[in-house]
């Protein structure tokens, strides 16, 4: 028997141990973090991904200039 995915709403139920790995890989592959949203679940999803984009180099040189 195969093994079985934990599902939340169509999406899958990530352990705590692989969520920054998750964001991590999203994030470097320039995929918009909405699209994690929709295949992936977590308690405190959100709380998650601005953490890691706060100590995102990157992420802070793009909030300096601000938007239009």
């Amino acid at each position: 028997m195969g093994a079985r995915l934990l599902t939340y709403q169509k999406r899958v139920v990530i352990h705590k141990v692989l969520r920054t790995e998750i964001v991590e890989w999203y994030h470097l592959n320039l995929v918009h973090l909405g699209a994690m949203r929709a295949v992936f679940y977590w308690s405190g999803m959100e709380k998650t991904i601005v953490e890691y984009c706060k100590k995102c180099i990157t992420c802070k040189k793009g909030k300096l200039h601000g938007g239009p």
